[in-house]
């Protein structure tokens, strides 16, 4: 407890916390753009409505694939390799609060390191941090019956939770996605 009300940790978590907001506006905006389309191309005029629950299933189910894929290529793969304006392990949220992931296993940085952090980690576990998986709630629920969708936000909410707790009063602080994929954040 003593270790939560150190400064330097306490700034890490907020240049994290910060770094996540930038990434979650900005996966969100590229996200959306498929939904966007099939709204806009249903009512023959631009519409700017982030969600699939009025589109028919079958345009739903493409725009949310669609979504997912980009959701994919921002946190999995375009940080697999320096660019021009991203190092290593960085998206532009972490780039701008000037952290990485990186591996603690002594492995190198991997899309399946990263798709175990991303997608499985914070998509699947912790679906109450994105817009993507809105959408797949949406779908889900033309299948199942609506207390399913209760108790699969309910466990988000304790995976959330339970995440942030680890994040916050362990030593090393790490969280689920860092733990299950073998990283961490790091300044750089």
């Amino acid at each position: 407890m003593k270790d939560l009300f150190n400064m330097e940790v306490f700034k890490n978590i907020i240049k994290r916390l910060f770094a996540f907001m930038v990434d979650w506006y900005v996966s969100t905006l590229f996200a959306e753009i498929p939904v966007l389309i099939f709204q806009s191309i249903n009512a023959k005029d631009l519409v700017l409505v982030n969600s699939v629950e009025n589109l028919p299933l079958y345009q739903a189910i493409i725009a949310t694939i669609i979504a997912i894929i980009i959701y994919t290529i921002y946190f999995c793969v375009l940080p697999l390799k320096d660019r021009k304006y991203t190092a290593k392990g960085q998206t532009l949220g972490k780039k701008l609060l000037q952290i990485k992931v990186v591996s603690t296993d002594n492995e190198d940085l991997s899309f399946r390191k990263l798709f175990l952090r991303d997608f499985v980690g914070i998509l699947v576990l912790q679906g109450v941090l994105t817009t993507v998986i809105i959408y797949v709630m949406t779908i889900m629920l033309e299948f199942l019956p609506e207390r399913a969708f209760y108790i699969i936000y309910s466990i988000y909410y304790i995976v959330f939770f339970a995440s942030t707790v680890l994040l916050v009063l362990t030593k090393k602080h790490r969280n689920v996605q860092d733990i299950i994929s073998s990283t961490t954040i790091t300044d750089i």
